[in-house]
């Protein structure tokens, strides 16, 4: 009987240790939440099991956070941990909090540094319930995302643009749903660092041709469409009556109007 219990023991032991091999080797997750809040676009999946080289990714929206702030946080660790898990670990993630622990002059140079790479400042003003006392906080909703060969790009966690309670636009003063303003920021997390990561580990640029010749527009009302695209896309024009430049040399045709 003991020599039995002694054996099943070790049946036991080696099982987990089976299993403990196992779960290194293969990584599974199971998104059961009812608004799939870990689930990523097949475009996504695609993108990040292309990835060969090393990503690291700079969350800079840390530290003690607002209520609202502390959401877009929790959206994007969570979102970042589903695309690091994906990729094999291939994609590493760490949190900072910019100038902590750091003198004036220090904390200075390094906001004035990461200002010019793009990230983004906000400050945040709340009275505290104890002493009814205003503070003030400054917060970066930004992150850095960088190759093995230091190239960075900056992701902008906020929205693009700001959600607004209801109200009468004739006696009332609009105020900010900020709840629904985050809720659109967490919408586009994905499609940042998924553009991010696109543009890093890219091969080859993709051509953009400007469709004219049946009434497009060709002034300055377009001049800043062109613009937002030149750092990302080569652009060509596309004129329907000469049919140039050849259309396989294309992969995506804009069309206005």
């Amino acid at each position: 009987m003991l020599r039995n219990k002694k054996y099943n023991l070790l049946i036991i032991i080696l099982g987990c240790i089976a299993a403990i091999l196992l779960a290194q080797q293969w990584h599974y997750r199971a998104d059961v939440t009812a608004e799939k809040r870990f689930t990523i676009t097949a475009a996504t999946e695609n993108l990040i099991d292309s990835i060969t080289e090393p990503i690291h990714i700079k969350v800079l929206l840390n530290g003690n956070l607002p209520a609202d702030y502390k959401k877009l946080a929790i959206a994007t660790t969570d979102l970042l941990e589903e695309f690091s898990a994906r990729s094999n670990r291939k994609i590493t993630v760490s949190y900072e909090t910019p100038g902590e622990g750091l003198n004036d002059t220090t904390k200075y140079q390094l906001f004035d540094s990461l200002q010019r790479m793009g990230v983004v400042f906000e400050r945040s003003s709340e009275i505290v319930a104890n002493d009814n006392k205003n503070t003030e906080q400054l917060i970066t909703p930004s992150a850095i995302v960088s190759d093995a060969n230091g190239k960075a790009i900056t992701v902008d966690l906020r929205s693009s643009k700001k959600v607004f309670k209801q109200y009468n636009i004739l006696t009332d003063i609009p105020e900010e749903d900020k709840e629904a303003t985050r809720n659109a920021a967490e919408a586009l997390l994905e499609f940042k660092f998924a553009n991010a990561i696109d543009k890093l580990t890219r091969k080859r640029v993709p051509t953009i041709a400007y469709v004219v010749g049946n009434g497009q527009p060709i002034d300055l009302t377009v001049n800043d469409l062109g613009e937002s695209l030149r750092n990302d896309y080569r652009l060509a024009i596309f004129d329907l009556k000469k049919g140039y430049p050849q259309a396989n040399q294309i992969d995506a045709l804009l069309i206005v109007k």
